[in-house]
């Protein structure tokens, strides 16, 4: 072995360390559906920011997030749990060097090792992926023993994966690959993409470039949750305009309603891979039709994965006056 006592020791502390901190901070979710009339806006800077990591990674999943992250509310410790873990990884990772057999960066021999931020990024990744939607890892693959390169040190690929609950086989950013020649035509270490004007980017760099578009994601998701109302069983968060009247006034008297409401929202039929909103054509009136538009109080629940083909579910619900709620069921063909 290449390692010397005391640099496999400070490894293993460091990555007991990490360990620690993601065990802590592993995601809980919350049971509440949000209320998709209230947040147009937020929904919105969710779908770019997913879109933005989708590019990031060059896969083809961003309708697949924005489904997991609309069909599960997670709670503002979990999520800002998730940010540090992923923002502890991005560091772990730029921070990694990679070392051949013979400690130097010749990279003859089938097997690489690391200074032991792998260890350390894998760790944190754990924290950061979010149960029900969406799974971040550093995979490696050990070296061929044959080779005379101990596998349980050496690897010869090391990649970012990410994986969704109807989802798995997506294409993972290489840090190293000593299977095959990179972009380049050459067995570089780390991997080498070429870009279209002829530079290249190295699989750190861009594993570093996809998981700040994975905050960036988990931030837009923070915001949706918070507007959607997703902290509060009960609660519904009142519009940006809304006032609150001063605590000595009485509060206004209020006819209730004798009828339940009723929700408007109709079957769709829309093309594969195709944009879906949950709340397009979807309206609510008190009263049995005659009272207050209470749409900003409907709560859907059910996902539409809008990358296969079926019939897809919805249940919309809202409370009247009177205290009753009342559903409507919808089904979304993706075809």
């Amino acid at each position: 072995m290449k390692f010397t006592n005391f640099l496999t020791k400070t490894i293993a502390t460091v990555a007991v360390g990490a360990l620690l901190l993601s065990t802590a901070a592993s995601a809980t979710t919350v049971n509440k559906v949000p209320n998709m009339g209230l947040i147009p806006a937020q929904y919105s800077a969710m779908v770019i920011a997913a879109n933005n990591f989708d590019t990031a990674m060059g896969s083809s999943i961003s309708a697949l997030l924005v489904n997991s992250f609309t069909g599960v509310c997670y709670s503002t410790a979990a999520l800002d749990a998730a940010i540090s873990n992923a923002t502890n990884a991005k560091t772990a990772i730029s921070n990694i060097s990679f070392l051949d057999w013979a400690n130097g960066t010749a990279f003859t021999s089938p097997g690489v090792r690391d200074n032991g931020n792998a260890l350390v990024a894998s760790t944190y990744l754990a924290g950061a992926s979010l149960p029900g939607a969406i799974t971040i890892s550093l995979d490696k693959t050990n070296a061929d023993t044959t080779t005379g390169v101990p596998s349980s040190e050496y690897y010869k690929t090391l990649t970012l994966n990410c994986s969704l609950p109807l989802y798995s086989a997506v294409a993972g950013i290489k840090l190293v690959d000593k299977t095959v020649v990179d972009q380049t035509g050459s067995y570089n270490v780390p991997y080498l993409y070429k870009n279209s004007d002829n530079t290249t980017t190295s699989g750190v760099s861009k594993a570093t470039t996809v998981l700040d578009k994975y905050i960036a994601l988990l931030t837009a998701v923070k915001a949706f949750d918070l507007s959607a109302g997703c902290y509060d069983g009960t609660a519904v968060v009142p519009p940006a305009n809304a006032t609150q009247a001063p605590a000595t006034q009485a509060p206004a008297k209020v006819k209730k309603a004798t009828k339940d409401a009723i929700i408007t929202a109709s079957d769709q039929t829309i093309a594969k891979g195709s944009a879906f909103s949950f709340m397009k054509g979807v309206t609510a009136t008190d009263n049995n039709g005659k009272g207050k538009d209470i749409t900003n109080k409907v709560t859907v629940s059910g996902k539409v994965n809008t990358a296969v083909a079926g019939a897809y579910k919805l249940t919309y619900s809202v409370k009247g006056a009177n205290g009753k709620t009342v559903t409507q069921v919808v089904t979304i063909t993706v075809k």
